[in-house]
C-alpha cells in the first residue's frame, strides 16, 4: 500500500498546486491558471469537477464590494477556521484571509463565491487508501467510511521523480476533485495516464495529496499526503 503523511505539504505555498500557480504573500496566495487532471466519473460520484478559470483578483474584489455585514459575519470564524505558517504554528489570520481561504477553495471546486461566512461544519474523515501505481495493472484509490452527507475530495497530482530527486523539486501539475458519499473504488490509472503521456518509469514516484470539505463550508479539512510507487 501507500505511504500516508498527515498535515504537511509538498512545496508549501508556492509552485504549482493543481490547476493554479501559486505565489507566496503572508496574507494570501496569488493565484494564475495552469492545465487540470479530470477524474473518473459514475455512479454517485457523478461529476468531475474542473479548477476555476477565475484568478485570485476576483476574490480580492468580492471582499471590496462586501457591505460592512458582510465582512463582519466572517469574524465569526475566528479562532475556529485556522491557518498553518511555514513553520507548523497554527494562527488566527483574519477575517478576510478567512474569506480569501473560502472562496479560493470554491474556485477550486468551481462552486459560486460566497458573501456571508458559512456555518462551521466539519467534514468527515473518508478513510481514502491507494494502492501502488502497477504498469502491468492498475492504480486503485478507495474510500471505506460511509458518508452521512456527501462533500468534496480535491486532490493534487505531482510529477513522478526518483528517489535521487530533492523533495523540493517536486511540483504539483494537476488536480481535481470528487463528490463522495457512499464508500467505493476508482481505478485512476488512465487520468494518470493523460497527464503524464503514459506510464511513470518503472520504480519512480509520485504524490498524491488530498484534503476534504462540506460543500457549504469550503475549509480543507483532514489534509493527507500519500507517496505513491510505481511497479511493475
Amino acid at each position: 500500500m501507500a505511504q500516508v503523511k498527515y498535515g504537511a505539504i509538498i512545496t508549501e505555498i508556492k509552485g504549482k498546486v493543481g490547476g493554479t500557480v501559486f505565489q507566496g504573500g503572508r496574507a494570501s496566495p496569488i493565484m494564475k491558471n495552469k492545465s487540470i487532471i479530470q477524474y473518473p466519473r459514475g455512479g454517485e460520484v457523478n461529476k468531475t469537477r474542473q479548477t476555476s478559470q477565475s484568478n485570485f483578483g476576483q476574490v480580492t474584489k468580492g471582499w471590496s464590494k462586501l457591505t460592512d455585514g458582510e465582512r463582519a459575519s466572517w469574524s465569526s470564524l475566528l479562532g475556529v477556521w485556522t491557518f498553518v505558517n511555514k513553520f507548523g504554528e497554527t494562527y488566527d489570520g483574519s477575517a478576510y484571509q478567512i474569506y480569501t481561504a473560502a472562496n479560493i477553495n470554491r474556485m477550486l471546486l468551481e462552486l459560486s463565491p460566497l458573501t456571508s461566512a458559512p456555518v462551521a461544519d466539519s467534514a468527515v474523515d473518508p478513510i481514502f487508501t491507494w494502492a501502488n501505481y502497477s504498469i502491468s495493472g492498475t492504480f486503485v484509490g478507495s474510500y471505506t467510511n460511509n458518508l452521512a452527507d456527501f462533500q468534496y475530495a480535491f486532490m493534487s497530482l505531482s510529477q513522478y521523480a526518483n528517489a535521487t530527486t530533492p523533495p523540493n523539486k517536486i511540483r504539483k501539475i494537476s488536480n481535481g476533485a470528487l463528490e463522495l458519499k457512499s464508500p467505493r473504488s476508482y481505478d485512476f490509472k488512465s487520468a494518470v495516464q493523460a497527464i503524464y503521456g503514459g506510464n511513470p518509469p518503472l520504480g519512480s514516484f509520485f504524490y498524491i495529496e488530498t484534503w476534504f470539505c462540506k460543500p457549504d463550508y469550503p475549509k480543507a479539512q483532514f489534509k493527507q499526503i500519500f507517496k505513491i510507487e510505481v511497479v511493475a
